[in-house]
């Protein structure tokens, strides 16, 4: 039987930085999901890069926490690669 989630996610938090591999499995009905990073800096401020789309933004690590980050992948058997990167004072 093949589950049905929208997301696994793997994250990897060191020294103010770290990733988030994000899938879409064949059968999974939802294309986005709001994913909530753990560990931060509520006070820092992070560089948030979509390395699939080129995307960057600078965002709070309570934003990050608190709020989220909204990822979206439209099709069945897609995926996303998120990196970030706290910002140096």
């Amino acid at each position: 039987m093949q589950r049905r989630y929208f997301y696994c996610l793997s994250e990897i938090v060191l020294l103010g930085e770290g990733m988030v591999v994000a899938f879409r499995r064949p059968k999974a009905e939802a294309s986005e999901m709001t994913l909530r990073p753990r560990g931060l800096k509520r006070a820092s401020t992070y560089d948030v890069s979509f390395v699939d789309t080129r995307e960057r933004r600078k965002i709070t690590g309570r934003a990050l926490m608190d709020s989220g980050l909204m990822v979206r992948l439209p099709e069945p058997r897609s995926s996303a690669l998120i990196v970030y990167k706290k910002q140096e004072k």
